[in-house]
């Protein structure tokens, strides 16, 4: 693999593990063009002579100079190799989880559940009740603001504590992002308005 130094600092904990994996790791310098043009021959140049297959992630929507050069230089040289999307490979990858990991996805999930059934419902239903003009962003931040917010939580009825492997208090849950809202909105809202039973 090819990566900056920050990053190979964690890369090489790797080697400290019982069964390390085989890696070899080409570092790149942050001002050195010249430098970083040879690793990522080299780089190629291993990837090439592993096979006439190569894999990407076909959905990958990276952005950024880096990669722009990195996208002209990789199509250039595998231009005669098969690319195979290994997207739901990694995904399969990453899909097993510690104990840690569990856990903590365990709280996510019932937070995330309380706030649907205490909250998010209940702001939703009257909006569509009472036909209140109402954006994405809007009802988004109101979602954001209900899980932090300890006046909205009590009116609620949001339990202060997320019950799970163990015991959180929600003040010391945090969001990996913002709640999001999409347009299907706009259509459950008409359906309500023209009082459809689908």
């Amino acid at each position: 693999m090819t990566t900056g130094q920050r990053k190979v600092e964690v890369l090489n904990t790797l080697r400290n593990i019982e069964n390390p994996p085989d890696i070899e790791i080409l570092v790149r310098k942050k001002n050195d063009q010249a430098e970083n043009e040879k690793v990522t021959k080299q780089f190629l140049d291993i990837v090439k002579n592993a096979g006439n297959k190569v894999g990407i992630i076909a959905k990958n929507e990276t952005t950024g100079a880096f990669i722009e050069e990195w996208n002209t230089t990789f199509q250039e040289a595998t231009s005669d190799m098969e690319s195979v999307d290994i997207t739901t490979g990694i995904g399969y990858a990453m899909s097993v989880k510690d104990s840690s990991e569990v856990k903590n996805m365990t709280i996510a999930a019932k937070a995330s559940a309380m706030m649907m059934e205490n909250y998010f419902l209940n702001t939703m239903t009257a909006i569509v009740d009472e036909d209140i003009p109402t954006t994405h962003v809007q009802l988004s931040e109101k979602v954001d603001q209900g899980l932090f917010d300890e006046k909205i939580r009590k009116s609620s009825k949001v339990p202060k504590e997320v019950e799970g492997p163990t015991v959180r208090p929600l003040i010391f849950t945090k969001l990996a992002c913002r709640p999001m809202l999409h347009s299907w909105i706009g259509v459950i809202h008409r359906l309500f308005s023209q009082g459809s039973s689908s």
